[in-house]
């Protein structure tokens, strides 16, 4: 009788170390598919980096391209005289820019959309004129033709008139 409850005990631990034996191969192979997942999850975080970064330059760029387009039309006037008083001096810029453009540099089709002066007024010293423009071409024909600034005289003069 005892040595039966021997044997069954035996028996009983084979089958306990076979099963750990098969919980120690499943475990294994757990652990290597663990490490294989980590791995492509690793693949993927980076992956999503790149890909983050990707697209902040491609705003960065596009954001740049815009700023571009909208500077297209611009020209910066600089030596244009300012009047003591903002109204005056917005009167007189266009009727200046108005001048300028068509009877000294013969361009005739330029329409001004916006016009501001850059910067802090400064006693004595003139601010330079932002001038928008409706159309490129406009600003190209206009760049086209500063160089008959050189050879006016009177308020276009290249001593107090001067493009970029």
């Amino acid at each position: 009788m005892c040595s039966q409850g021997v044997r069954e005990n035996l028996q009983s631990l084979k089958e306990m170390k076979k099963t750990f034996k098969d919980i120690q191969e499943e475990n294994k192979e757990l652990k290597t598919l663990l490490l294989k997942h980590e791995d492509r999850l690793k693949k993927l975080e980076d992956t999503k980096e790149i890909m983050t970064n990707i697209k902040e330059q491609i705003m960065e760029d596009m954001k740049e391209e815009e700023d571009r387009r909208k500077r297209k039309n611009n020209l910066i006037l600089y030596r244009v005289k300012e009047e003591s008083t903002e109204e005056e001096t917005t009167r007189k810029d266009m009727e200046t820019c108005n001048k300028v453009f068509s009877e000294v540099l013969e361009v005739r089709n330029a329409e001004v959309v916006e016009m501001k002066r850059l910067g802090r007024q400064t006693q004595g010293k003139d601010r330079p004129l932002l001038v928008k423009l409706s159309q490129s071409d406009t600003k190209y024909a206009i760049l086209k033709q500063a160089k008959k600034l050189r050879f006016c005289q009177g308020s276009g003069s290249s001593k107090h008139f001067h493009l970029q």
